[in-house]
């Protein structure tokens, strides 16, 4: 019964506010609540959007690492490349290197060019060139930096699809972060995960 009573005293209550108060009064009341409503979802939309900008900000400076092999003709090379194919840069945390499967250590670069001899032996180069990134290097949105470079002899008669295939044995797993300090993991042993290659 009590709800009842409330509910009489609030009728009346609305029945003196608009007997006593003018036309004009209500409107500015009625006014002043809409604004109020209209600003706070004005605010609520801001909130909104400022939160789905920065989801896209973050999306959109995301790097992408891919290997990526060149090959050419006189003399035959062949260039195997970490490229940045995302809009942000790569900082790298670590590097490992894979060659048939095993894990090279110690000196990777130099342990790295001593292997690439073996897999090539018996064909004259005119250039071999290797190279790692150590950790903290940043590698820009579109940017390659170059792991191996093999350059043939003008005189070998070997193809360059040959050579391809004798270094088609690289692997590369790169853990790198983005600008916003986002982890991610480059691995070209998982199928799909090369260019050109």
């Amino acid at each position: 019964m009590t709800g009842f009573v409330k509910m009489i005293k609030g009728a009346r209550l609305l029945s003196w506010f608009i007997t006593y108060m003018s036309k004009f009064e209500i409107a500015q009341i009625v006014t002043a609540i809409a604004t109020a409503v209209v600003a706070l979802l004005a605010l609520c939309l801001a909130i909104y959007e400022g939160m789905q900008s920065r989801k896209h900000h973050r999306i959109s400076l995301k790097p992408k690492l891919v290997l990526d092999t060149s090959k050419g003709n006189n003399p035959t090379n062949v260039e195997v490349k970490l490229v940045n194919s995302g809009l942000g840069p790569a900082t790298i945390k670590s590097m490992k290197i894979f060659l048939s499967g095993q894990e090279l250590d110690g000196n990777l670069e130099e342990n790295l060019k001593k292997s690439i001899e073996r897999h090539i032996a018996g064909l004259s180069t005119q250039q071999k060139s290797t190279s790692v990134m150590n950790p903290g290097y940043v590698l820009r949105a579109s940017q390659e930096s170059q792991i191996a470079r093999v350059v043939l002899a003008p005189n070998e008669k070997c193809s360059p699809e040959e050579l391809v295939e004798k270094l088609n044995v690289i692997d590369v797993v790169v853990e790198y972060e983005s600008f916003y300090g986002e982890p991610d993991m480059y691995d070209s042993r998982i199928k799909g995960a090369r260019l050109n290659f």
